[in-house]
């Protein structure tokens, strides 16, 4: 499932903690919470810096789901959510990996030490991605060798002009 744009907003801000929350009068149904320190206006702030790049469409889109936000008291906190946009959680795709993914490579997202791994195999792919064994090529996966490639041919380029 495609995440919704206002967590894909929230997820490019990084600075609130983004869950699945079930609200008032909700009967147990998720949707998409972000947690904050109760000052709404730092999270609208954020948000209006965010919308003001993108399209006209997209920056409508967000514009609709923030009109049906609701907040609720935390304690300590509030949080904001949005009874119409599902919650997507983060999953790593490294593998069978399950774990909490924290970071995102293209399309791809990845725990703390798959991301880490991930990055080193791309960075050490670079130039010799021809010489790299069949498990390498294989724990790179599909975007990972996308990036490889990528990553071999602008290095041509850049020999190339070079001499």
């Amino acid at each position: 499932m495609t995440k919704h744009l206002v967590q894909r907003a929230f997820e490019a801000i990084g600075e609130f903690e983004i869950r699945g929350y079930s609200g008032r009068a909700m009967y147990g149904a998720e949707c998409l919470g972000v947690e904050f320190d109760g000052r709404l206006g730092h999270v609208l702030s954020e948000l209006v810096r965010y919308a003001a790049g993108l399209e006209r469409d997209d920056a409508q889109e967000l514009a609709d789901a923030l009109r049906d936000m609701r907040t609720d008291s935390m304690g300590r906190g509030t949080i904001a959510y949005f009874p119409d946009v599902h919650f997507t959680p983060f999953r790593c795709d490294f593998d069978e990996c399950d774990g909490p993914a924290e970071h995102e490579r293209g399309s791809m997202t990845y725990c703390a030490t798959h991301a880490a791994e991930h990055d080193a195999l791309v960075a050490a792919a670079g130039p010799d991605y021809a010489a790299m064994t069949d498990a390498e090529l294989e724990q790179l996966g599909d975007h990972g060798r996308t990036e490889a490639i990528q990553a071999a041919a602008n290095a041509e380029l850049l020999r190339r002009d070079a001499k």
